[in-house]
């Protein structure tokens, strides 16, 4: 075990064993949440907030590596958003896809139906100007 030059090895050993454990992001502020959250469980002072088996550790760890959610972290929403588009992509991009296409047949029809509406306003202006030839 090597202990930092900050802390005797007394006064870690005393802190330690009443679960006093820095979380490891005071340490490097670049460890994950959840990671941080498994540790955390990992050195829970009382024994029913710890891992029940070494089994439950690995289920937690696998998980996190799969970019699951695990047990002890509840992930910020745009965290589980970001896993439910990836885990439903064709659901996502059936539901962009429906209402563009929607979009975009409206405007056809609209400007379809515009320009029949212009060629009938020519026509009437047509035979408005030039009435001897109907």
């Amino acid at each position: 075990m090597i202990v930092p030059p900050n802390r005797p090895a007394l006064w870690q050993l005393m802190t330690s064993t009443q679960g006093a454990f820095d979380p490891p992001s005071k340490h490097r502020s670049d460890i994950p949440k959840p990671l941080e959250a498994i540790c955390m469980k990992t050195v829970a002072l009382l024994p029913d907030d710890r891992y029940q088996s070494a089994l439950d550790l690995a289920v937690d760890i696998e998980k996190y590596l799969a970019d699951e959610p695990i047990e002890v972290y509840r992930d910020p929403w745009k965290t589980r958003a970001r896993r439910w588009v990836k885990k439903n992509q064709q659901l996502v991009t059936g539901s962009v896809a429906a209402p563009t296409g929607v979009v975009v047949l409206a405007t056809a029809w609209f400007v379809n139906s515009w320009m029949h509406v212009n060629e009938f306003v020519i026509e009437l202006k047509r035979q408005q100007r030039t009435p001897w030839l109907i």
